[in-house]
């Protein structure tokens, strides 16, 4: 799991740590790092750029750039990578991954996880939920 993490997000180092990815974080993601989790997730610009609380166009703007991603948006970026691995885990399976990321959950409100993502408390419920799937509890 950290190894992929660590090559989605083009982390430099050895182990990663928690401490670590936030450091990065910090010093800013390259701008490749959107496309290569965009492709991961097999998700479509809009969407990205709304799970991320960006405009289109500054989404755009941002991966042409050659400058560091800002904090808000490669934490953003974080959130949606780790939790790409964590399905990736639980489902054992990159294309179930995707496809249970895309669809509406009963253990969301019928909420897709993606759009649920969008903020940190979405996040962590959408965690909650794949915890529960990997135990087995009901979802």
């Amino acid at each position: 799991m950290e190894n992929d993490l660590k090559a989605l997000l083009s982390l430099s180092g050895g182990v990663v740590s928690g401490l670590h990815v936030g450091e990065q974080i910090e010093e800013g993601l390259s701008a490749g790092v959107i496309d290569r989790i965009k492709k991961a997730l097999g998700i479509p610009d809009r969407q990205l750029s709304a799970t991320l609380g960006l405009s289109s166009r500054t989404m755009t703007r941002l991966r042409k750039s050659k400058r560091r991603l800002p904090l808000p948006v490669g934490d953003r970026l974080y959130r949606l990578a780790r939790t790409f691995i964590h399905a990736l885990d639980v489902l054992e399976d990159a294309d179930r991954a995707r496809e249970w990321l895309h669809t509406p959950q009963i253990g969301l409100n019928h909420r897709i996880p993606l759009e649920v993502l969008a903020t940190e408390a979405g996040a962590r419920e959408v965690e909650d939920l794949l915890r529960r799937i990997d135990l087995g509890v009901l979802a």
